[in-house]
Protein backbone atom coordinates (compact mmCIF):
# COMPACT_ATOMS: atom_id res chain seq x y z
CA UNK A 1 0.00 0.00 0.00
CA UNK A 2 2.58 2.58 0.90
CA UNK A 3 4.92 1.42 -2.30
CA UNK A 4 0.79 2.52 -3.89
CA UNK A 5 1.16 5.92 -2.53
CA UNK A 6 4.44 7.03 -3.37
CA UNK A 7 3.89 5.39 -6.84
CA UNK A 8 2.25 9.42 -8.77
CA UNK A 9 5.22 11.69 -9.47
CA UNK A 10 5.26 14.38 -6.51
CA UNK A 11 5.84 17.72 -7.44
CA UNK A 12 5.44 19.66 -10.55
CA UNK A 13 6.24 18.11 -13.49
CA UNK A 14 7.73 20.93 -15.45
CA UNK A 15 10.18 22.24 -12.89
CA UNK A 16 8.52 24.99 -10.75
CA UNK A 17 9.93 25.06 -7.49
CA UNK A 18 6.64 25.66 -5.54
CA UNK A 19 4.68 23.26 -7.96
CA UNK A 20 2.41 21.60 -5.99
CA UNK A 21 1.75 25.00 -4.05
CA UNK A 22 1.16 26.77 -7.17
CA UNK A 23 -1.49 24.09 -8.50
CA UNK A 24 -3.23 24.18 -5.01
CA UNK A 25 -3.59 28.32 -5.88
CA UNK A 26 -4.57 27.65 -9.02
CA UNK A 27 -7.30 24.67 -8.07
CA UNK A 28 -8.66 27.52 -5.16
CA UNK A 29 -9.13 30.18 -8.10
CA UNK A 30 -11.29 27.29 -9.83
CA UNK A 31 -13.02 26.77 -7.00
CA UNK A 32 -13.73 30.62 -6.78
CA UNK A 33 -15.10 30.59 -10.22
CA UNK A 34 -17.75 28.16 -9.68
CA UNK A 35 -18.51 29.57 -6.44
CA UNK A 36 -19.41 32.74 -8.22
CA UNK A 37 -21.15 30.93 -10.96
CA UNK A 38 -23.60 29.62 -8.01
CA UNK A 39 -24.11 32.99 -6.56
CA UNK A 40 -25.13 34.50 -9.96
CA UNK A 41 -27.11 31.72 -10.84
CA UNK A 42 -29.39 32.04 -7.66
CA UNK A 43 -29.44 36.06 -8.09
CA UNK A 44 -30.50 35.16 -11.93
CA UNK A 45 -33.03 32.86 -10.22
CA UNK A 46 -34.28 35.31 -7.64
CA UNK A 47 -34.56 37.99 -9.88
CA UNK A 48 -36.64 35.52 -12.69
CA UNK A 49 -39.21 34.53 -9.96
CA UNK A 50 -39.48 38.08 -9.05
CA UNK A 51 -40.07 38.99 -12.76
CA UNK A 52 -42.82 36.48 -12.63
CA UNK A 53 -44.64 37.72 -9.99
CA UNK A 54 -45.22 40.47 -11.62
CA UNK A 55 -46.98 39.13 -14.81
CA UNK A 56 -49.05 37.21 -11.76
CA UNK A 57 -53.15 37.96 -12.21
CA UNK A 58 -55.03 38.32 -9.18
CA UNK A 59 -57.30 35.34 -9.79
CA UNK A 60 -56.13 31.47 -10.74
CA UNK A 61 -56.79 30.54 -14.00
CA UNK A 62 -59.23 27.17 -14.39
CA UNK A 63 -57.11 23.74 -14.75
CA UNK A 64 -57.00 21.59 -17.86
CA UNK A 65 -59.27 19.23 -16.26
CA UNK A 66 -61.60 22.00 -14.99
CA UNK A 67 -61.83 23.38 -18.02
CA UNK A 68 -62.61 19.65 -19.83
CA UNK A 69 -65.26 18.72 -17.36
CA UNK A 70 -66.57 22.51 -17.25
CA UNK A 71 -66.91 22.14 -21.02
CA UNK A 72 -68.99 18.92 -21.16
CA UNK A 73 -72.18 20.82 -19.62
CA UNK A 74 -71.54 24.41 -20.40
CA UNK A 75 -74.37 25.85 -22.06
CA UNK A 76 -73.64 28.21 -25.03
CA UNK A 77 -73.18 31.62 -24.78
CA UNK A 78 -71.54 31.79 -21.58
CA UNK A 79 -68.67 34.11 -21.65
CA UNK A 80 -65.14 33.09 -21.44
CA UNK A 81 -61.89 34.83 -21.16
CA UNK A 82 -58.55 34.47 -23.31
CA UNK A 83 -55.47 35.51 -22.75
CA UNK A 84 -54.81 36.58 -26.20
CA UNK A 85 -58.83 38.02 -27.53
CA UNK A 86 -60.25 39.01 -24.13
CA UNK A 87 -63.61 38.14 -24.14
CA UNK A 88 -65.01 35.73 -26.33
CA UNK A 89 -68.68 33.45 -26.23
CA UNK A 90 -68.95 30.01 -25.96
CA UNK A 91 -70.56 28.36 -28.73
CA UNK A 92 -70.78 24.95 -27.77
CA UNK A 93 -69.19 21.67 -29.89
CA UNK A 94 -69.03 21.55 -33.62
CA UNK A 95 -69.57 18.15 -35.39
CA UNK A 96 -66.03 17.35 -34.63
CA UNK A 97 -66.95 18.05 -30.62
CA UNK A 98 -64.29 20.64 -30.80
CA UNK A 99 -65.05 23.58 -28.68
CA UNK A 100 -65.97 26.76 -30.56
CA UNK A 101 -65.72 30.38 -29.56
CA UNK A 102 -66.85 33.48 -31.17
CA UNK A 103 -64.34 35.71 -31.38
CA UNK A 104 -65.56 38.97 -33.12
CA UNK A 105 -67.73 37.93 -35.85
CA UNK A 106 -65.42 34.41 -36.88
CA UNK A 107 -66.13 31.42 -35.32
CA UNK A 108 -63.18 29.17 -34.50
CA UNK A 109 -62.08 26.05 -32.59
CA UNK A 110 -60.19 26.83 -29.35
CA UNK A 111 -56.97 26.40 -29.41
CA UNK A 112 -56.13 24.61 -26.30
CA UNK A 113 -57.59 24.72 -22.51
CA UNK A 114 -54.49 26.39 -21.78
CA UNK A 115 -55.87 29.64 -23.90
CA UNK A 116 -58.61 29.94 -21.33
CA UNK A 117 -57.30 32.03 -18.24
CA UNK A 118 -60.50 33.08 -16.79
CA UNK A 119 -64.32 32.14 -16.19
CA UNK A 120 -67.10 34.08 -14.73
CA UNK A 121 -70.64 32.88 -13.54
CA UNK A 122 -72.79 31.06 -15.97
CA UNK A 123 -75.18 33.93 -15.18
CA UNK A 124 -72.55 35.61 -17.48
CA UNK A 125 -74.34 34.99 -20.87
CA UNK A 126 -75.79 35.62 -24.06
CA UNK A 127 -78.57 33.58 -26.11
CA UNK A 128 -77.58 33.18 -29.29
CA UNK A 129 -80.45 32.95 -31.71
CA UNK A 130 -81.50 28.90 -32.52
CA UNK A 131 -80.79 30.08 -36.27
CA UNK A 132 -77.46 30.50 -35.45
CA UNK A 133 -76.86 28.23 -33.01
CA UNK A 134 -78.13 25.11 -35.18
CA UNK A 135 -75.58 26.42 -37.55
CA UNK A 136 -72.94 26.23 -34.99
CA UNK A 137 -73.92 22.96 -34.55
CA UNK A 138 -73.78 21.71 -38.30
CA UNK A 139 -70.58 23.48 -38.62
CA UNK A 140 -71.63 25.58 -41.34
CA UNK A 141 -71.41 29.15 -39.72
CA UNK A 142 -67.70 30.84 -40.38
CA UNK A 143 -69.15 34.46 -39.87
CA UNK A 144 -72.20 35.86 -37.97
CA UNK A 145 -74.19 37.67 -40.07
CA UNK A 146 -74.39 41.62 -39.48
CA UNK A 147 -78.00 41.61 -37.62
CA UNK A 148 -77.03 38.66 -35.50
CA UNK A 149 -73.81 39.73 -34.46
CA UNK A 150 -75.40 43.47 -33.74
CA UNK A 151 -77.86 41.71 -31.23
CA UNK A 152 -74.61 39.92 -29.33
CA UNK A 153 -72.85 42.89 -29.14
CA UNK A 154 -76.01 44.63 -27.42
CA UNK A 155 -76.67 41.76 -24.97
CA UNK A 156 -72.67 41.34 -24.34
CA UNK A 157 -73.04 45.01 -23.50
CA UNK A 158 -75.64 44.62 -20.96
CA UNK A 159 -73.41 42.13 -18.97
CA UNK A 160 -71.21 43.70 -16.03
CA UNK A 161 -67.52 41.52 -17.09
CA UNK A 162 -64.94 42.62 -15.46
CA UNK A 163 -61.96 44.67 -16.93
CA UNK A 164 -59.64 41.92 -16.68
CA UNK A 165 -56.59 44.20 -18.14
CA UNK A 166 -56.78 46.64 -15.35
CA UNK A 167 -57.54 44.05 -12.41
CA UNK A 168 -54.50 42.81 -12.79
CA UNK A 169 -52.81 45.80 -13.58
CA UNK A 170 -53.90 47.27 -10.15
CA UNK A 171 -52.62 44.16 -8.79
CA UNK A 172 -48.96 44.32 -10.73
CA UNK A 173 -48.33 47.70 -9.57
CA UNK A 174 -49.12 46.47 -6.19
CA UNK A 175 -46.36 43.61 -6.18
CA UNK A 176 -44.19 46.09 -7.97
CA UNK A 177 -44.31 48.97 -5.37
CA UNK A 178 -43.41 45.22 -2.41
CA UNK A 179 -40.18 44.17 -5.06
CA UNK A 180 -38.95 47.16 -6.67
CA UNK A 181 -36.23 48.01 -3.88
CA UNK A 182 -35.19 43.75 -3.89
CA UNK A 183 -34.99 43.68 -7.56
CA UNK A 184 -32.51 46.76 -7.29
CA UNK A 185 -30.61 44.63 -4.91
CA UNK A 186 -30.30 42.02 -6.98
CA UNK A 187 -29.37 44.11 -9.57
CA UNK A 188 -26.51 45.64 -7.55
CA UNK A 189 -25.28 42.15 -6.58
CA UNK A 190 -25.37 40.92 -10.21
CA UNK A 191 -23.18 43.67 -11.45
CA UNK A 192 -20.70 43.67 -8.11
CA UNK A 193 -20.68 39.26 -8.86
CA UNK A 194 -20.25 40.11 -12.40
CA UNK A 195 -16.82 42.47 -11.60
CA UNK A 196 -15.95 40.05 -9.38
CA UNK A 197 -15.84 37.03 -12.30
CA UNK A 198 -14.21 39.58 -14.40
CA UNK A 199 -11.14 40.18 -12.39
CA UNK A 200 -10.91 36.33 -11.17
CA UNK A 201 -10.96 34.82 -14.64
CA UNK A 202 -8.25 37.62 -15.38
CA UNK A 203 -6.16 36.34 -12.26
CA UNK A 204 -6.63 32.94 -13.81
CA UNK A 205 -5.31 33.58 -17.15
CA UNK A 206 -2.63 35.18 -15.95
CA UNK A 207 -1.83 32.63 -13.49
CA UNK A 208 1.58 30.16 -14.11
CA UNK A 209 -0.70 26.66 -14.34
CA UNK A 210 -3.15 28.19 -16.80
CA UNK A 211 -1.20 27.49 -19.98
CA UNK A 212 0.69 24.35 -18.60
CA UNK A 213 0.40 21.29 -20.47
CA UNK A 214 0.51 19.06 -18.05
CA UNK A 215 -1.87 20.49 -15.51
CA UNK A 216 -4.21 17.57 -16.06
CA UNK A 217 -1.65 14.59 -15.76
CA UNK A 218 -0.56 17.01 -12.02
CA UNK A 219 -3.56 17.33 -10.44
CA UNK A 220 -4.18 13.68 -11.69
CA UNK A 221 -1.19 12.60 -9.42
CA UNK A 222 -2.16 14.56 -6.56
CA UNK A 223 -5.54 13.32 -6.71
CA UNK A 224 -4.17 9.88 -7.14
CA UNK A 225 -1.86 9.84 -4.17
CA UNK A 226 -4.72 11.73 -2.04
CA UNK A 227 -7.03 8.77 -3.02
CA UNK A 228 -4.88 5.71 -2.06
CA UNK A 229 -3.79 8.05 1.59
CA UNK A 230 -7.48 7.91 2.16
CA UNK A 231 -7.81 4.49 1.25
CA UNK A 232 -5.02 3.75 3.64
CA UNK A 233 -6.13 5.72 6.65
CA UNK A 234 -9.96 4.04 6.03
CA UNK A 235 -8.00 0.79 5.77
CA UNK A 236 -6.54 1.25 9.14
CA UNK A 237 -9.90 3.06 10.48
CA UNK A 238 -11.36 -0.79 9.52
CA UNK A 239 -8.62 -2.61 11.01
CA UNK A 240 -8.63 -0.88 14.50
CA UNK A 241 -12.52 -1.39 14.29
CA UNK A 242 -12.43 -5.11 14.06
CA UNK A 243 -9.58 -5.29 16.52
CA UNK A 244 -11.84 -3.74 18.75
CA UNK A 245 -14.67 -5.85 17.73
CA UNK A 246 -12.53 -8.80 18.26
CA UNK A 247 -11.67 -7.71 21.57
CA UNK A 248 -14.90 -6.85 22.66
CA UNK A 249 -16.12 -10.43 21.80
CA UNK A 250 -12.71 -11.82 23.50
CA UNK A 251 -13.88 -10.47 26.70
CA UNK A 252 -17.39 -11.40 26.76
CA UNK A 253 -16.55 -14.99 26.08
CA UNK A 254 -13.89 -14.54 28.54
CA UNK A 255 -16.57 -13.76 31.21
CA UNK A 256 -18.97 -16.07 29.89
CA UNK A 257 -16.30 -18.97 30.76
CA UNK A 258 -15.28 -17.30 34.22
CA UNK A 259 -19.06 -17.16 34.80
CA UNK A 260 -19.46 -20.82 33.66
CA UNK A 261 -16.57 -22.24 36.23
CA UNK A 262 -18.00 -20.43 38.76
CA UNK A 263 -21.32 -21.84 38.51
CA UNK A 264 -20.01 -25.65 38.09
CA UNK A 265 -17.64 -25.01 40.73
CA UNK A 266 -14.24 -24.70 38.86
CA UNK A 267 -13.47 -21.40 40.64
CA UNK A 268 -14.85 -19.54 43.78
CA UNK A 269 -14.78 -16.04 44.07
CA UNK A 270 -12.16 -15.77 41.20
CA UNK A 271 -9.70 -18.60 42.65
CA UNK A 272 -8.98 -22.11 41.64
CA UNK A 273 -11.22 -24.83 43.63
CA UNK A 274 -10.28 -29.05 43.93
CA UNK A 275 -12.22 -29.32 40.59
CA UNK A 276 -9.84 -26.71 38.81
CA UNK A 277 -7.20 -29.22 38.38
CA UNK A 278 -9.68 -31.87 36.00
CA UNK A 279 -10.31 -29.18 33.69
CA UNK A 280 -6.77 -27.19 33.24
CA UNK A 281 -4.82 -30.35 30.90
CA UNK A 282 -8.05 -31.75 29.03
CA UNK A 283 -7.85 -29.71 25.67
CA UNK A 284 -11.08 -30.47 23.87
CA UNK A 285 -14.62 -28.26 23.08
CA UNK A 286 -16.43 -30.87 25.42
CA UNK A 287 -13.51 -30.80 28.34
CA UNK A 288 -15.91 -29.18 30.58
CA UNK A 289 -18.63 -32.24 29.95
CA UNK A 290 -16.10 -34.80 29.92
CA UNK A 291 -14.45 -33.07 33.20
CA UNK A 292 -18.13 -32.82 34.89
CA UNK A 293 -18.53 -36.85 33.82
CA UNK A 294 -15.83 -38.05 35.45
CA UNK A 295 -16.32 -35.51 38.96
CA UNK A 296 -19.22 -37.26 38.70
CA UNK A 297 -17.74 -41.03 38.48
CA UNK A 298 -20.01 -41.99 35.91
CA UNK A 299 -17.15 -43.80 34.01
CA UNK A 300 -15.37 -45.25 37.49
CA UNK A 301 -16.72 -48.74 37.02
CA UNK A 302 -16.91 -49.06 33.53
CA UNK A 303 -14.28 -52.05 31.58
CA UNK A 304 -11.95 -50.49 29.63
CA UNK A 305 -13.57 -51.49 26.06
CA UNK A 306 -16.58 -49.59 27.08
CA UNK A 307 -14.44 -46.89 28.94
CA UNK A 308 -12.97 -46.50 24.89
CA UNK A 309 -16.38 -46.43 23.74
CA UNK A 310 -17.81 -43.16 25.93
CA UNK A 311 -14.53 -41.72 24.81
CA UNK A 312 -15.30 -42.11 21.43
CA UNK A 313 -18.55 -40.27 21.64
CA UNK A 314 -16.85 -37.28 21.69
CA UNK A 315 -14.08 -37.69 19.44
CA UNK A 316 -16.88 -37.94 16.18
CA UNK A 317 -17.35 -34.19 15.93
CA UNK A 318 -18.82 -33.43 12.29
CA UNK A 319 -23.29 -32.38 13.12
CA UNK A 320 -24.93 -35.03 10.51
CA UNK A 321 -26.75 -37.67 10.34
CA UNK A 322 -26.07 -41.41 9.07
CA UNK A 323 -26.99 -44.65 9.39
CA UNK A 324 -25.68 -47.61 12.37
CA UNK A 325 -26.70 -50.75 13.08
CA UNK A 326 -24.37 -51.18 16.15
CA UNK A 327 -25.81 -51.60 19.29
CA UNK A 328 -25.08 -50.74 22.91
CA UNK A 329 -25.86 -52.76 26.43
CA UNK A 330 -28.17 -51.50 28.55
CA UNK A 331 -25.84 -49.15 31.10
CA UNK A 332 -24.20 -47.57 28.68
CA UNK A 333 -27.88 -46.45 26.83
CA UNK A 334 -28.09 -45.36 30.43
CA UNK A 335 -25.02 -43.66 30.25
CA UNK A 336 -25.63 -42.05 27.61
CA UNK A 337 -28.98 -40.57 28.63
CA UNK A 338 -27.35 -39.76 32.21
CA UNK A 339 -24.13 -37.82 29.83
CA UNK A 340 -27.60 -35.78 28.00
CA UNK A 341 -28.45 -34.42 31.07
CA UNK A 342 -24.90 -33.35 31.64
CA UNK A 343 -24.10 -32.03 28.81
CA UNK A 344 -27.94 -30.32 28.69
CA UNK A 345 -26.68 -28.78 31.87
CA UNK A 346 -23.53 -27.37 30.28
CA UNK A 347 -25.01 -26.02 27.16
CA UNK A 348 -27.52 -24.55 29.10
CA UNK A 349 -24.91 -22.47 31.22
CA UNK A 350 -22.70 -21.56 28.23
CA UNK A 351 -26.12 -20.16 26.24
CA UNK A 352 -27.06 -17.96 29.38
CA UNK A 353 -23.65 -16.46 29.59
CA UNK A 354 -23.73 -15.62 26.25
CA UNK A 355 -21.50 -17.60 24.27
CA UNK A 356 -21.12 -21.41 22.58
CA UNK A 357 -18.04 -23.73 23.61
CA UNK A 358 -19.20 -26.91 24.03
CA UNK A 359 -20.81 -29.46 21.31
CA UNK A 360 -21.50 -32.62 23.14
CA UNK A 361 -22.02 -35.93 20.98
CA UNK A 362 -23.34 -36.67 18.33
CA UNK A 363 -26.84 -38.81 18.75
CA UNK A 364 -25.83 -41.47 15.84
CA UNK A 365 -21.99 -42.16 16.35
CA UNK A 366 -22.03 -45.53 18.88
CA UNK A 367 -21.13 -48.60 19.21
CA UNK A 368 -18.14 -48.79 16.78
CA UNK A 369 -15.35 -48.27 19.11
CA UNK A 370 -16.63 -51.06 21.46
CA UNK A 371 -16.44 -53.64 18.78
CA UNK A 372 -12.70 -52.75 17.66
CA UNK A 373 -11.49 -52.78 21.45
CA UNK A 374 -13.23 -56.08 21.51
CA UNK A 375 -11.64 -57.42 18.44
CA UNK A 376 -14.11 -57.08 15.98
CA UNK A 377 -12.05 -56.14 12.51
CA UNK A 378 -12.49 -52.21 10.99
CA UNK A 379 -13.88 -54.39 7.93
CA UNK A 380 -16.55 -55.80 10.61
CA UNK A 381 -17.28 -52.52 12.08
CA UNK A 382 -17.58 -50.21 9.11
CA UNK A 383 -20.26 -53.11 7.34
CA UNK A 384 -22.96 -51.95 10.56
CA UNK A 385 -22.05 -48.24 10.27
CA UNK A 386 -22.26 -45.45 7.44
CA UNK A 387 -19.04 -44.07 7.57
CA UNK A 388 -15.84 -43.71 5.59
CA UNK A 389 -12.87 -45.66 6.94
CA UNK A 390 -11.16 -42.54 7.10
CA UNK A 391 -14.06 -40.49 9.32
CA UNK A 392 -13.74 -43.98 11.37
CA UNK A 393 -10.00 -43.57 11.72
CA UNK A 394 -9.46 -40.03 12.68
CA UNK A 395 -12.22 -40.36 15.68
CA UNK A 396 -10.57 -43.54 16.95
CA UNK A 397 -7.64 -41.54 16.98
CA UNK A 398 -8.66 -38.06 18.26
CA UNK A 399 -10.83 -40.59 21.36
CA UNK A 400 -7.28 -42.33 21.85
CA UNK A 401 -5.86 -38.95 22.60
CA UNK A 402 -8.66 -37.60 24.41
CA UNK A 403 -8.09 -40.65 27.33
CA UNK A 404 -4.28 -39.62 27.14
CA UNK A 405 -5.23 -36.12 27.78
CA UNK A 406 -7.06 -37.26 30.60
CA UNK A 407 -5.17 -39.88 32.18
CA UNK A 408 -1.77 -37.24 31.87
CA UNK A 409 -4.87 -35.12 34.01
CA UNK A 410 -5.65 -37.80 36.57
CA UNK A 411 -1.89 -38.66 36.95
CA UNK A 412 -1.16 -35.27 38.05
CA UNK A 413 -4.13 -34.25 40.21
CA UNK A 414 -6.01 -37.61 41.55
CA UNK A 415 -3.29 -40.81 41.15
CA UNK A 416 -5.41 -42.88 43.01
CA UNK A 417 -8.43 -42.49 40.34
CA UNK A 418 -9.45 -46.29 38.93
CA UNK A 419 -9.72 -44.51 36.10
CA UNK A 420 -5.57 -44.20 35.46
CA UNK A 421 -5.89 -47.67 34.65
CA UNK A 422 -8.53 -48.78 33.04
CA UNK A 423 -7.37 -45.73 30.26
CA UNK A 424 -4.12 -47.14 29.88
CA UNK A 425 -6.01 -50.81 29.08
CA UNK A 426 -8.87 -48.81 26.74
CA UNK A 427 -5.98 -47.05 24.79
CA UNK A 428 -3.80 -50.16 24.55
CA UNK A 429 -6.95 -51.91 22.97
CA UNK A 430 -7.83 -49.39 21.26
CA UNK A 431 -4.22 -49.12 19.50
CA UNK A 432 -3.93 -51.66 17.28
CA UNK A 433 -3.29 -52.70 13.67
CA UNK A 434 -4.13 -49.67 11.37
CA UNK A 435 -5.09 -47.06 14.46
CA UNK A 436 -1.65 -47.45 15.81
CA UNK A 437 0.30 -46.86 12.80
CA UNK A 438 -2.28 -43.62 11.98
CA UNK A 439 -1.81 -42.74 15.23
CA UNK A 440 2.19 -42.99 15.95
CA UNK A 441 2.60 -40.68 12.16
CA UNK A 442 0.12 -38.37 13.47
CA UNK A 443 1.92 -37.97 16.89
CA UNK A 444 5.32 -38.87 16.39
CA UNK A 445 5.07 -41.60 18.79
CA UNK A 446 7.67 -44.84 18.58
CA UNK A 447 5.43 -48.19 18.84
CA UNK A 448 5.50 -50.09 22.04
CA UNK A 449 7.73 -53.20 22.76
CA UNK A 450 5.29 -55.90 22.16
CA UNK A 451 6.46 -57.42 25.90
CA UNK A 452 5.61 -54.11 27.50
CA UNK A 453 3.67 -54.65 30.61
CA UNK A 454 1.80 -52.27 33.20
CA UNK A 455 4.42 -51.29 35.10
CA UNK A 456 6.53 -50.42 32.24
CA UNK A 457 3.91 -47.67 31.11
CA UNK A 458 3.74 -46.43 34.92
CA UNK A 459 7.68 -46.40 34.75
CA UNK A 460 7.36 -44.09 31.61
CA UNK A 461 4.99 -42.09 33.64
CA UNK A 462 6.68 -41.47 35.99
CA UNK A 463 9.79 -40.26 34.13
CA UNK A 464 7.66 -37.74 32.31
CA UNK A 465 8.32 -39.48 28.99
CA UNK A 466 5.56 -39.41 26.12
CA UNK A 467 2.95 -42.83 26.80
CA UNK A 468 4.63 -45.43 23.84
CA UNK A 469 1.02 -47.88 23.92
Amino acid sequence: RQQGIEAPPRGCLIGYRDGEELLNEYEELGHSRAALKRKLDSVRREREALDARLQDTPWRGPTREALRKLFRSLPPGVMVHSTREGWLIYAGRGADSTVRVLAGRRLRALQGYAEIDYLPSRELRVDLPPALFEAIGRDALEEVPEADWQALTAAQATLELPNLREWAERHRERIRETVTTSLERLAQEEQATRAQQDALEARIERHVCDPCPVRKQHRANLREAGRLLEEQAQTARELERRAQQQEERAQHTLRGIVSVLHHFGYLQRGEPTEKTGLLANVFDTNGLIICEMIAAGRVDELNPPDLAEVFSWFAYDRDRQFGNRHVLPTHLVHLRRDLGEIEGKVLRAERKAGYALSEGYNLYFFGTMRAWCNGVTLARVLERVELSEGDLVLTFNKAVDLMRQVREMLLTVDRDSPLVENLAKAMRLARRGIIEQSYAVGFGIAPPPPDATDEDVEALIAAGEELPL
